[in-house]
């Protein structure tokens, strides 16, 4: 079994990238440019059928196909409709990033099959090890320090499967030829939405019904209570909004990064620049019509070909425009790895003048926290 788990999580992760290469639609840069083609990864796909040939003719890989998987749904559910054209009837289609998600959930139960075992004998492979030291880790570092314990040991599934689920789909998302589910907003948004509804109902069944949303507020004067009541209830609401966009954003804005970068390479392999030459300064001549002449053209070849010129300009025009992009792209990562080390000084700063003075903690962290405000 100790070599059998790896192979059969291995498995699963090529399965998951060849079925998503196979039933998810390439994309084609000759219309659009590489930049646009690559982004296009990031955007949920639907499972089509494979198109094949017909009457010996090849077929379009670019044709819209039919879905892979369509489920009928009454008009009333129009919203799930997949193409959003309720025409030809309400289908609720599968995506490419259902496959990954079903993969990882995969991943945990070949994963952890061996774990309870583990817990009891301390016995397992290296991988059983592995997970059994990880789920240790969320037990004793991020669920009981934060909650009772009776409570914690409750809720101690959900806060390992929802841990391991996007962990998964995340290293999956790693893989060439893969998709990362949690780079699409509603995947995050749906995970938020299991957050909020456990922390509300489960909060309503530990307090009450009417204890939970009485303890929102604080002890303050009566006529502060109704305004501390509303600003509690949307701190409630906006918590789950903030992991939904905080993830969503981290995993696309690494994948647009990677992208970006696998754009430049199609960007200036692409593009011939052979033919460009150089435009220098040369001293004033005499043209064929008695005109002055201030730059030696590109090249000699350019000079003869004025359409070849022509595109030879095009070209450095382009060239010029892509180099201020990328230099805009670095400015503004560089800007932000500044202000991140700032904020990093400014945090080890203050942690160590609290430590070395902790009567004055609070003067401490309020100016630093006002610096670190400055920065952002």
């Amino acid at each position: 079994m100790s070599v059998l788990r790896p192979i059969l999580l291995l498995t699963v992760v090529v399965c998951a990238c060849v079925a998503t290469m196979r039933f998810t639609p390439h994309h084609s840069a000759k219309n659009s440019g590489a930049f646009s083609a690559l982004y296009m990864h990031l955007m949920p796909a639907v499972l089509e059928a494979p198109h094949h040939e017909v009457e010996g003719h090849a077929a379009d890989e670019h044709a819209a196909g039919e879905p892979l998987f369509a489920l009928s749904l009454p008009a009333s559910m129009a919203m799930f409709d997949y193409n959003q054209d309720p025409s030809d009837g309400v289908h609720l289609a599968a995506f490419n990033l259902q496959i990954f998600q079903l993969a990882a959930i995969l991943l945990i139960l070949i994963g952890f099959s061996g774990v309870p075992r583990h817990m009891k004998d301390s016995k397992g492979d290296a991988v059983t090890r592995f997970l059994a030291g990880a789920c240790m880790y969320v037990r004793d570092e991020i669920v009981r320090p934060n909650m009772q314990r009776a409570h914690a040991e409750k809720l101690m599934p959900l806060f390992l499967y929802l841990f391991f689920f996007i962990l998964f789909m995340n290293l999956m998302g790693l893989v060439p030829g893969s998709v990362t589910p949690t780079a699409c907003i509603w995947v995050t948004a749906a995970l938020a939405l299991i957050v909020l509804g456990t922390m509300i109902i489960g909060g309503m069944i530990v307090q009450g019904p009417v204890a939970y949303w009485k303890n929102l507020v604080p002890h303050v004067p009566l006529a502060l209570w109704p305004l501390l009541f509303v600003v509690e209830v949307v701190g409630v609401l906006v918590k789950p909004f903030a992991l939904t966009i905080r993830l969503f954003a981290n995993m696309s804005g690494g994948h647009m990064v990677v992208l970006s970068f696998m754009g430049l390479i199609f960007y200036f392999a692409g593009n011939s620049f052979s033919s460009m030459g150089y435009a220098f300064p040369a001293p004033h001549t005499a043209g064929p019509n008695g005109e002055t002449q201030k730059m030696v053209p590109f090249n000699i070849q350019d000079a003869m070909d004025p359409e070849a010129h022509a595109q030879a300009v095009e070209l450095a025009k382009a060239t010029v425009s892509g180099m201020a992009k990328m230099g805009a792209g670095l400015g503004a990562g560089i800007a932000a790895v500044a202000a991140g080390m700032g904020i990093g000084r400014i945090g080890a700063s203050a942690a160590e003048g609290i430590a070395r003075q902790p009567e004055a903690a609070k003067d401490i962290s309020g100016g630093s926290l006002i610096l670190a405000a400055f920065i952002e």
